[in-house]
């Protein structure tokens, strides 16, 4: 099982698309990230994902579960 740590803004991440594709976004600050334009099938250095244009930006909000 891979170890998990929060996450900061800054970092690159892979996002599986469940096709046997990926797509990376930057995080910019909680729980908001930047998609990077393209998919791949393998991993691609770091300087090449972020070079390309960001073609969307998502906000996303975890709750824990509790209804409350």
């Amino acid at each position: 099982m891979a170890s998990k740590r929060k996450r900061v803004p800054g970092d690159v991440v892979l996002v599986d698309l469940g096709d046997g594709f990926h797509c990376y976004a930057r995080v910019l600050e909680e729980g908001l990230f930047a998609f990077y334009d393209g998919r791949s099938e393998g991993s691609e250095p770091i300087e090449d994902i972020v070079n390309r244009p960001i073609l969307f930006h998502v906000s996303v909000c975890v709750g824990n579960g509790s209804g409350g």
